[in-house]
């Protein structure tokens, strides 16, 4: 249930917002009024600003793929760390659209993206990790294909965080009330692992060109929320 006047999430019965005050009648939590405050976080998902927390977050990721360079080690190292920039993003965007989303929520559903795309990734790690061993021109190929795959890896979070957003909008449900594996079937029940494998390769590309073109070196970057 949300709040028809600022979109804040609230508990079922509620009376009244916890968060703008407003005092709210049985017919301003039915789903009609709800579906306003939903029409809004849609457009909001749509809107430039969230499309720059998005950027900044991915090239940020792909940035920490720069770890690769140290062999076999730095490239499982860029892995883990791209769970906290997806966190961290979760959190930053939750936080632009208006909706308070508990950041133990978010946890669990930056760990059931990461596992759900993992088989898509896994090649990347793995040929970074071997190419990481060769001084110079393989130590370049392995920060250039990791930093493909943590900045695809954050842009299909995103996808993803789009359509799970979407569906608990229509409903009415509450993140926090799915469990990590719980939201691991949701994400298998929603996206086709079709549907992610060319996303994941349609981002790889589209780094690869932001790369060539120049705009990555030169691209705003978001660094990890520290007390998460």
């Amino acid at each position: 249930m949300f709040c028809y006047s600022c979109g804040y999430q609230l508990p079922k019965n509620a009376r009244f917002c916890i968060s703008c005050g407003q005092k709210l009648s049985e017919a301003d939590t039915k789903p009609k009024k709800k579906c306003n405050s939903s029409t809004d976080i849609m457009q909001k998902m749509n809107s430039d600003e969230f499309e720059r927390i998005v950027n900044t977050h991915a090239f940020g990721a792909a940035a920490a793929a720069i770890s690769a360079v140290v062999p076999g080690i730095g490239t499982t190292i860029a892995v883990t760390i791209s769970l906290g920039f997806i966190v961290s993003m979760y959190v930053r965007l939750s936080e632009y659209l208006g909706m308070s989303l508990e950041k133990n929520a978010l946890k669990a559903l930056a760990s059931a993206v990461l596992s759900h795309i993992a088989a898509f990734t896994v090649v990347s790690v793995a040929v970074g990790a071997v190419l990481s061993f060769i001084p110079v021109v393989g130590s370049i190929g392995a920060v250039t294909m990791m930093a493909a795959s943590q900045y695809a890896t954050v842009k299909v979070s995103v996808l993803i965080f789009k359509v799970l957003i979407s569906s608990l909008l229509s409903t009415g449900k509450d993140l926090s009330a799915y469990s990590e594996e719980d939201l691991k079937e949701l994400i298998k029940s929603t996206i086709s692992e079709d549907e992610l494998k060319a996303a994941m390769e349609n981002a790889k590309a589209e780094f690869i060109a932001k790369k060539e073109s120049g705009e990555f070196d030169s691209a705003e970057k978001a660094e990890v929320i520290s007390d998460l």
